[in-house]
């Protein structure tokens, strides 16, 4: 029976609060053993009908006190969240089901845990998989993961055989205890813990593997202790930082020499400015090994719109050593609501970072170039992904300025707009303003400014180009001044003006029509679920700068065939208004 299914099946029998519940009473089960278990629910179902006395009785049957204490509190917590009649009625339907499937399911079960603490752990089989792909490239004798959640990573490694000696830590105590009694039952050398997340430790391992934190909140004031005790502290700042980057922080003293390890990390602490001095630190301190980020749907469909990273650390790497940028965003596909990884495609990830002659999709980037980005880790800023630059220039060194237009709220806005243009020459222009087929649209809202001062700064010139600020799909336009009218630029758009000397607009906007350019425009986005560009990361974004009789030839291509576009779209429209009137227009009413 398939693990969805038995879920399914569980519950039209009764309605669990949360996945963990039925976890819980599997491992009871499985623990004691099918017959033992019937044995102890009719004796008690006789006799008692209560559930300390049936409590007691399973505790019987632990082998060892760290059993019987794990077991214990599984048990607490069954009797908090489910009467008797029900955790009765629970235990006997699910010892219907066969013990390997049961088995099957206990060792298998592969989603995140949603805990009524509402405490997310992102325990994601395909990230697991390609995890400890990576590990396999070193193995060692100690292997640790922190927020191990039901110990499905520990399983896994386990079962591969990366280490000798296997150690997870989960800040829920009833979600350890089911991965602790799971390492024990299949025989493995794993053992859990119930600690904070910034506990200290005094082991130091060869391995680590940090999940992504979800959700786990913490005052600064409780890490103040282990903050201070750690050799970093005269090296790095004491403040409120994202919980996966200062877990990732905490760790790197809790490797051994030859250590590595792997973060699991949301993409904005590779570009934050909150955690620009984690960042720093480790590649000041030659840890950072690579940046693998990740395809956008990779912990569907538990924490979708998510974008993560893969960060790997490793304490032994030579002062000249290289980072490695892989961009792995294209790999995988989806099935059903996730994203899987083929066997191939883990192995051509694994082979990026492995491989120092495979270039695609990757850049090796030094401790130098990243200071010089001031420790921006976006992969895409440094992964070429859509071609080559021609005499590659920094596009504010060819620009008169760059600015974000005028920022005004909703109401402020209604109340400047007039339905009479013919009283201003001011007009807005808007996201909605720019067509998809790049260029902006002939009538812009009509605006009455009463001070000129405050929007002066704003306003367009001939050729500019203005692009989207905030928006998942950019959209760019070269803007032609019209009579006399005068377009204030609103604050969800930016304004590039070229210096036209140097550089042509129109040919600007050809480049960013380009893979080449889409590619340079993406690596300078910021943001996770919303892309953000700024003034600052576009004048430092480069352009390819060809001679100015090359710009202006393309350029001219470029008006003439945006001209070609103007006319087709009129003529579809049109023809759309001759096709809504043909059976107006072809049939007489004649009234009675």
């Amino acid at each position: 029976m398939a693990n969805h299914k038995f879920r399914d099946y569980m519950r039209g029998i009764i309605q669990f609060g949360d996945d963990v519940l039925l976890y819980e009473l599997i491992s009871v089960i499985l623990y004691v053993g099918k017959d033992t278990i019937w044995n102890i629910i009719i004796s008690t179902k006789l006799q008692s009908k209560n559930w300390n006395e049936l409590q007691h009785l399973i505790l019987e049957y632990a082998e060892n006190s760290s059993n019987k204490e794990a077991l214990n509190n599984i048990l607490n917590d069954i009797g908090r969240h489910m009467s008797f009649d029900i955790a009765i009625r629970s235990i006997e339907a699910i010892n219907k089901i066969s013990e390997e499937e049961l088995r099957a399911f206990f060792f298998d079960y592969s989603e995140a845990f949603h805990t009524r603490e509402n405490f997310y752990c992102a325990d994601i089989p395909v990230v697991n998989e390609l995890v400890v792909s990576f590990f396999k490239l070193y193995k060692g004798e100690t292997l640790l993961n922190t927020l191990c959640g039901s110990g499905n990573f520990l399983l896994e490694a386990s079962s591969e055989k990366l280490a000798k000696e296997y150690v997870g830590i989960d800040a829920e105590k009833r979600v350890s205890d089911i991965a602790y009694l799971r390492g024990n039952m299949f025989d493995r050398n794993i053992s859990v813990q119930c600690n904070n997340l910034f506990s200290i430790q005094n082991q130091k391992y060869d391995m680590i593997y940090a999940t992504y934190p979800f959700k786990i909140q913490y005052e600064l004031q409780e890490i103040v202790p282990q903050f201070y005790s750690l050799p970093l502290a005269d090296n790095i700042e004491l403040k409120k930082y994202s919980a996966s980057m200062l877990n990732l922080l905490f760790l790197t003293k809790q490797l051994t020499a030859n250590g590595i390890l792997i973060a699991l990390v949301p993409e904005g602490g590779v570009f934050n400015s909150l955690d620009k001095n984690i960042r720093e630190y480790i590649v000041n301190y030659n840890y950072l090994d690579a940046v693998i980020s990740l395809p956008n749907n990779m912990l569907r469909p538990f924490f979708a719109g998510i974008k993560t990273s893969l960060l790997i650390l490793k304490a032994n790497r030579e002062p000249d050593d290289k980072i490695k940028m892989i961009d792995a965003t294209e790999f995988g596909s989806m099935a059903r609501k996730s994203l899987t990884l083929a066997k191939d495609d883990i192995k051509q990830i694994v082979s990026l970072y492995s491989d120092n002659k495979n270039n695609i999709c990757k850049a090796m980037v030094s401790r130098t170039e990243i200071a010089k980005e001031d420790y921006y880790l976006g992969v895409q800023r440094y992964v070429s992904q859509g071609g080559i630059l021609i005499n590659g220039t920094e596009l504010g060194k060819m620009c008169t300025t760059i600015f974000r237009g005028y920022q005004i709220n909703a109401e402020s806005l209604d109340n400047i707009i007039t339905d009479n243009p013919e009283i201003t020459p001011y007009r807005i222009i808007n996201i909605s303003d720019l067509t998809n087929e790049g260029f902006i649209v002939d009538e812009l809202t009509p605006v009455v400014i009463e001070d000129i001062s405050k929007v002066q700064k704003f306003l367009l010139e001939d050729g500019d180009i203005v692009l989207t600020a905030k928006n998942t799909t950019i959209k760019c336009a070269v803007y032609e001044q019209k009579n006399n009218i005068k377009t204030i630029l609103s604050g969800n758009l930016i304004a590039i003006r070229t210096n036209k000397k140097v550089l042509n607009p129109f040919y600007l906007k050809t480049f960013l029509d380009s893979e080449t350019g889409k590619a340079q425009l993406s690596s300078i986005q910021t943001g996770t679920s919303i892309k953000t560009i700024t003034p600052k990361n576009l004048e430092k974004m480069e352009v390819s700068l060809l001679p100015k009789t090359d710009q202006d030839e393309l350029a001219t291509k470029y008006v003439k065939k945006i001209g070609e576009v103007k006319e087709l779209i009129n003529k579809y429209v049109s023809v759309m208004n001759e096709i809504e009137h043909i059976y107006d227009e072809s049939i007489e009413i004649i009234p009675d």
